[in-house]
């Protein structure tokens, strides 16, 4: 894939604690991945899984 991919990692309020993003050249998108305890959540182009 050509995209770059953005972790985030959430507190109890929902506030982000901490964030990395893998990028690769010539990204043509990106991928967002959250996590809340044992819950994640996936935010591709806009729509979340």
């Amino acid at each position: 894939h050509r995209c770059s991919i953005e972790v985030k990692t959430l507190n109890d309020n929902c506030k982000v604690i901490s964030e990395f993003t893998y990028t690769v050249p010539e990204a043509t998108g990106k991928i967002c991945l959250a996590r809340l305890g044992p819950q994640f959540t996936l935010d591709v182009a806009g729509m979340r899984i």
